[in-house]
């Protein structure tokens, strides 16, 4: 299945790329990497209302490295993104993966976005057995490569068709 994802910068890009894509992609700068922008917190409900609204996914990056200031933040920023409605996250820390695993409460679907670390189904399928509903894989590898993994993945991947990724 092939999904459309777009990084948004703005309520307005947002709302013009909406009937184009499956899913929308946004965050916060204190927790998010590799964002055109950062959006406030009423910024990103007003981002995911916008996708329900239109029968679309929103996604929210919480792919940073979480320093331990960061990681005491975490089990509020997780609590108020489900209160949104978010759809999923995109994870880049598997400290965020432990804080959902023993708090189910603040648990989210989401898909592990070590991109610079996923190269192999083997690995991709590791994070699915641990609650990961995808896995960003790593812009380096090649297509014959990724022709070979589909046939033993668990989860869907996300590979990058066009754009910058900083």
């Amino acid at each position: 299945m092939t999904e459309i994802i777009a990084t948004v910068e703005s309520i307005e890009q947002a709302k013009a790329l909406i009937p184009l894509v499956d899913t929308i992609f946004f965050g916060e700068e204190t927790f998010g990497l590799r964002l055109p922008s950062s959006f406030t917190r009423q910024e990103q409900r007003e981002l995911v209302e916008i996708a329900h609204v239109a029968g679309k996914k929103a996604m929210v990056a919480v792919n940073g490295i979480m320093h331990p200031e960061k990681m005491k933040q975490i089990p509020e920023y997780l609590a108020y993104l489900k209160e949104i409605g978010v759809d999923k996250i995109s994870v880049g820390d598997t400290g965020v993966i432990y804080v959902m695993r023993k708090n189910p409460d603040l648990a989210l679907p989401f898909i592990y976005a070590g991109e610079t670390l996923v190269v192999s189904a083997r690995q991709i399928n590791f994070w699915a057995k641990k609650g990961a509903t995808g896995a960003i894989l790593a812009r380096e590898v090649p297509i014959a490569e990724m022709q070979e993994m589909i046939k033993t993945l668990e989860v869907q991947v996300e590979v990058l068709v066009y754009g910058a990724t900083c």
